[in-house]
């Protein structure tokens, strides 16, 4: 995921430890990146301008950590967001996720990229996406709920992971929302970024 700033541009790994594995998913990324010469915006990318999110154990909380990681990081929010999954997982980001965190559809953007499929393994995993993540999220936004919740325990989050993540009241307050009455609730408060 990149987040920029006017000219700047921060590479952020986003992900938490979600096996038995000694490093985060977002460490073992930047370690794969660590040899790649990328660019990004037209900007070389160095380990300097990368970062680390290491508490999401799913893709909800891997846009919201990561733009909250960021604020922490550089003092302000992205102007905008790259992120980069894959393809079969790109609409839940702009449709559910930046839905639920209200964040400016016009600020994010959203780069797929799936392994080589075949065709067969691509409908079968398209098909999975909509069942098992897609639907869900549109029925539970902030993953709060079962089964999304019992996914996240299963990837060892706790709720006191949140602890230190957000700055802003308001940001705080989103981190704790648990979708109104019927789990579905878009989050009543304003939000630092918003766009007015």
């Amino acid at each position: 995921m990149t987040h920029s700033i006017r000219s700047s541009t921060l590479v952020m790994f986003s992900g938490g430890r979600t096996t038995d594995s000694t490093l985060s998913e977002a460490e073992s990324y930047q370690q794969v990146f660590q040899g790649i010469n990328l660019s990004v915006n037209g900007s070389s990318l160095s380990m300097g301008r990368t970062a680390i999110e290491d508490r999401a154990t799913d893709s909800y909380q891997n846009l919201l950590f990561s733009i909250l990681r960021f604020r922490k990081l550089v003092g302000q929010y992205p102007q905008t967001v790259t992120l980069i999954t894959h393809a079969f997982k790109e609409r839940r980001f702009p449709e559910l996720h930046a839905a639920a965190i209200k964040w400016p559809r016009s600020r994010l953007r959203v780069q797929g990229i799936n392994p080589p499929f075949t065709l067969e393994e691509l409908e079968q995993t398209q098909k999975g996406e909509l069942e098992r993540a897609h639907t869900l999220f549109a029925d539970d936004p902030y993953g709060v709920r079962p089964p999304l919740a019992a996914k996240r325990k299963a990837r060892k989050w706790t709720p006191q992971m949140i602890a230190g993540l957000a700055v802003e009241k308001e940001a705080q307050e989103l981190l704790q929302w648990t979708g109104g009455e019927n789990g579905s609730e878009v989050f009543p408060g304003k939000l630092p970024w918003e766009e007015e």
